[in-house]
């Protein structure tokens, strides 16, 4: 009796078409150009427009481009695992006789005879035709066309052979389950640690991390996403190791970074933030980032962990592969819609810690984990319609009020300024000042319209006050296309209008952003404050500011009304924890060094830049023509590792209380006018300014310069005088008062301004 046996699948367990000529292609890039022809036959054979002989003819065609074929496919085949049942079979496929000659030269051959040259069979028959009509033992699988009509046949399970086909069907739904249980509890395992690494990031990581496990809904929520990307990538690719490599590098990366950003900075990491790479990049660098002992232990773990399931195919027919694939983005869809977008299933996994505040964003994203709120953050990354959204209402509310130019009698020139991490610290009574770093500052605020803003970020996140800033909005789009703001309405009335920022353009994208924002010119370092670093890595203030009041000088001499917005970099952290002043300018009450040296070090940077406001301000005092200087800080320094300076000088912090909402979110502004400002306005711009949110600073200038501005800027001036501040927390301050919990009244109007204000970002210049 003849013993016969299936090349593919039984003796070489892949697909010699597909494996040789990738061999080939890295060898002998001339053979990328097959590479389009090869996907049109994959695709005509999958879907049954052609035959098995025209598929094997096209996917082999390229063997005739091949160098020295006959040495390719030997030396490609001793590379190869071939696995021959006994030793004495012959070797059955419908493959071309080179390719087996190569890979069986030891074993007698059935297989069809191919012209390389003209890429044709001469006479294409099946495995079943090669076989023959004589009896035989056929070794394969019940799919194989040679095991068809076998009188003995003799099934191929990995390294076991049985002539039982129910054994064999068994022992291969177990390597199948095996496989998935495997790829199930090695995705679990990756859902756990990424939990752990969530809850580091807190005050008390233990309580953090048994919350996580106490709660069904965000073990399961959390844990969904990694199961079902280990099992997209397990079809997709049919290698449970390539499935394995990829989930543990996509989740441990991205867990890490998060952990990373919650240590060092004290914000989670966003989705949103995945579009700012370059600038994470440019970032990383100012930070002592290194993997722990434990991280590169898992790393290593996860490599180990995939090179063991390698060898772990998957034996599904690419229709199943595909079926599947299909049926997991489909419910993957309809999960992430109604599950992971949904605030409703948001809010009902939050459980109340006593270490967490409700009303801090970090602890709200750590109270459920890392995965499933990231996932979740992609709802914000989107410019999505508030609920209940009526574009027709919106407008219909904008329509009461009328766009009105500024006079030209009452024109002045406007120069903001937003000053990096800049905050008043001499507020805080637990710190003790030898002396005042802000002497200037404070001397300005009695001679300028002052008070506080009210932030939207904290140690980071420049780019939202200052959007919010110039836009009137709190909640800012993508910027994709041009959005209605300050700077377009001050063109509108004839100004020129320009800007300033003395560090890498690409950085938030202010070189694609800004112009669609309405600035004419934007100065960056690379076009402008390189040439004036004097070798330093970044300008600082003593550059930026002279060369801020130079240009509108400029401006002012070929008689042209100017609005300047500019942002600083001096204040930038991290700030250093070892001794970089030259003496103290807080007390030492038994501060670690650390401490110490963090607050000291963010002075001196502060010492430095009211020098260089004092000289700016010197400057325009002097100047003949009107300006009004808009001065804010961006939001407060981040000081030490999960802000232990701020801690340890016992700084009240706590969200759920006015003084720690106030004390984490503000940050001091200043509106002054020289002497020819001052004549024009009628105004000595003088006196305590409201709390407000970023968004409204241009409102509280409009209302001191006697400008009404567009129908949103008088919409929102109106509504300022509601409430001062609709924070992205949640919180609402009205009338001096932080509302945690909002009457209904104050509901709807919360609702209205965010109808408003998406009807104003969807609509360009409206009037």
């Amino acid at each position: 009796m003849r013993a016969l046996v299936a090349f593919e699948n039984v003796v070489y367990k892949k697909r010699p078409e597909r494996k040789f000529f990738a061999y080939c292609r890295r060898r002998q890039p001339s053979l990328w150009r097959f590479v389009p022809g090869n996907f049109a036959a994959d695709l005509a054979y999958f879907f049954h427009l052609s035959g098995r002989a025209r598929y094997l003819e096209r996917r082999w065609r390229f063997l005739s481009s091949v160098h020295t074929p006959e040495k390719r496919l030997k030396d490609f085949f001793a590379k190869q695992k071939l696995c021959f049942p006994t030793p004495e079979v012959e070797v059955v496929s419908d493959q071309p006789r080179q390719v087996l000659e190569a890979a069986c030269a030891a074993h007698t051959l059935h297989a069809n005879e191919f012209d390389a040259q003209i890429g044709r069979f001469s006479d294409y028959r099946s495995e079943r035709e090669l076989a023959g009509d004589a009896p035989y033992a056929a070794y394969g699988t019940p799919r194989a066309p040679l095991m068809q009509s076998a009188e003995k046949k003799i099934y191929v399970c990995g390294r076991k052979m049985t002539e039982d086909l129910r054994k064999y069907r068994r022992c291969v739904v177990g390597r199948v389950v095996l496989t998935h249980l495997l790829l199930l509890a090695y995705a679990l395992l990756l859902s756990f640690l990424s939990l752990y690494y969530a809850s580091r990031g807190a005050s008390e990581p233990s309580a953090l991390l048994r919350s996580y496990l106490s709660s069904p809904s965000v073990l399961l929520l959390n844990a969904a996403p990694v199961v079902w990307l280990m099992f997209l990538l397990y079809y997709l690719l049919s290698s449970a190791g390539a499935a394995a490599l990829g989930t543990s590098a996509l989740t441990l990366i991205m867990t890490w970074v998060n952990y990373f950003k919650l240590f060092f900075r004290g914000d989670p990491f966003l989705f949103e933030e995945l579009q700012l790479v370059r600038e994470a990049g440019a970032m990383t660098g100012s930070y002592a980032i290194t993997l722990t002992p434990g991280m590169w232990l898992i790393a290593g773990a996860a490599a180990a962990v995939s090179v063991l399931l390698f060898f772990r195919k998957s034996r599904f027919r690419p229709q199943t592969r595909a079926v599947t694939v299909l049926a997991l983005l489909a419910f993957a869809a309809v999960g992430y819609r109604m599950v992971y977008l949904s605030d409703s299933v948001y809010d009902g996994t939050y459980r109340p810690l006593t270490f967490q505040s409700y009303w801090s964003t970090s602890d709200q994203f750590q109270n459920r984990g890392f995965i499933y709120p990231f996932l979740h953050s992609t709802g914000s990354a989107f410019d999505r319609a508030p609920d209940g959204y009526n574009a027709e209402r919106a407008e219909s509310t904008l329509s009461q009020y009328i766009y009105e130019d500024i006079p030209e009698d009452r024109k002045v020139n406007v120069i903001a300024c937003m000053l990096e991490s800049y905050s008043d610290l001499t507020r805080f009574d637990e710190l003790t000042f030898t002396e005042d770093p802000y002497e200037f500052f404070h001397a300005l605020e009695k001679e300028s319209y002052s008070g506080s803003t009210l932030s939207y970020a904290f140690a980071g996140g420049t780019n939202t006050p200052e959007r919010q800033f110039l836009t009137g909005l709190t909640q800012l789009p993508s910027f994709s296309r041009k959005t209605n703001s300050y700077a377009w309405y001050f063109r509108q009335q004839g100004y020129t209008v320009e800007g300033s920022h003395p560090y890498y353009s690409w950085f938030y994208d202010r070189d694609k952003i800004n112009p669609r924002l309405g600035f004419e010119h934007y100065y960056f370092d690379e076009d402008t404050y390189q040439a004036l670093n004097d070798g330093e890595q970044m300008s600082q203030d003593s550059v930026l500011l002279p060369e801020v009041v130079r240009k509108f000088e400029n401006a002012a001499a070929r008689g042209e009304w100017y609005f300047s917005f500019n942002v600083t970099f001096q204040g930038h952290g991290p700030y250093s924890d070892q001794q970089e002043y030259d003496h103290p300018f807080v007390e030492n009450p038994g501060y670690s060094d650390e401490t110490f040296h963090y607050l000291n070090n963010y002075l001196a940077i502060i010492d430095d830049v009211d020098d260089a406001l004092a000289d700016m301000v010197a400057s325009l005092r002097e100047s003949e023509a009107p300006v009004v200087l808009i001065l804010f800080g961006d939001h407060m320094p981040g000081l030490g590792d999960r802000e232990s300076a701020y801690a340890e000088a016992e700084i009240n912090f706590d969200l759920a209380t006015d003084e720690g909402f106030y004390n984490y979110y503000s940050t001091p502004y200043v509106i002054w006018a020289n002497d020819a400002a001052k004549r024009v306005l009628g105004n000595d711009f003088v006196g305590n300014g409201p709390t407000v949110g970023t968004n409204f600073l241009m409102n509280l200038f409009f209302e001191q310069a006697g400008y009404t501005g567009n129908a949103y800027m008088r919409y929102t001036t109106q509504l300022m005088h509601e409430m001062q501040d609709i924070h992205f927390t949640g919180i609402v301050v009205q009338d001096g008062q932080v509302c945690r919990e909002l009457t209904p009244e104050q509901q709807t109007i919360v609702d209205e301004f965010y109808d408003v204000q998406y009807y104003w970002r969807r609509n360009f210049n409206n009037r």
